[in-house]
């Protein structure tokens, strides 16, 4: 099997069928398509979300499922798919948000020309219903991250795209609850990874 460029993890718990069904299907059909797609199945007990996850995955081979034996919350989730990706580049998605359309390639796109380890993009908030509830634009430069970042998280962590060797070089996430990917961003900042935050749009962002 040829081994993808990007390898999108994204862990499932309590989300809505319609939420978890709109997620799915924007990473499937982003404009950029040499990807893996790993879903963690992190509550063995939920049938539905179970069923819809391996109904997209007899669809689809580029979706590996990856249930596991009991709730281990999402840091050992995510932790595990990256223990699972083959690409060269992991992209990070929640169960209850809508990636752009065009994603994937802008941010591979940006990563590459500019020699990054990670990029993240702004986003647009939405409620349970779907209503937009307006914009989040940052704009941050590798140079600016240095300064700015040990203040304030500004990189949205589902809009994330970084170089694998990059994130396992950290280990992954640590177990520290509501900023494990603050932690991780601090950790790889001292480390000497160059970081940059687009204005682009690419992430509708589900707030429940």
């Amino acid at each position: 099997m040829k081994v993808p460029i990007i390898s999108v993890i994204m862990s499932t718990y309590n989300e809505e069928e319609n939420y978890l069904r709109e997620a799915i299907e924007s990473v499937l059909t982003q404009t950029y398509s040499d990807f893996e797609f790993l879903i963690v199945l992190d509550n063995p007990s939920n049938a539905m979300i179970r069923m819809v996850v391996q109904q997209y995955a007899n669809q689809d081979e580029r979706i590996r499922v990856l249930p596991n034996d009991k709730n281990m919350g999402l840091t050992h989730s995510l932790n595990r798919a990256l223990r699972c990706v083959r690409g060269q580049f992991v992209s990070r998605m929640d169960a209850d948000d809508r990636m752009g359309q065009n994603c994937l390639k802008r941010e591979l796109e940006m990563i590459v020309a500019e020699e990054l380890d990670l990029v993240s993009a702004s986003k647009i908030n939405m409620d349970e219903q779907g209503k937009l509830k307006g914009k989040y634009i940052n704009s941050v430069s590798p140079e600016q991250m240095k300064w700015l970042l040990p203040y304030d998280n500004m990189v949205n962590h589902p809009t994330v795209l970084v170089r694998t060797k990059s994130i396992l070089r950290e280990g992954g996430y640590r177990n520290i609850i509501s900023c494990e990917d603050y932690d991780l961003w601090i950790r790889m900042l001292c480390h000497g990874c160059r970081m940059k935050v687009i204005p682009e749009v690419l992430l509708f962002y589900r707030r429940r």
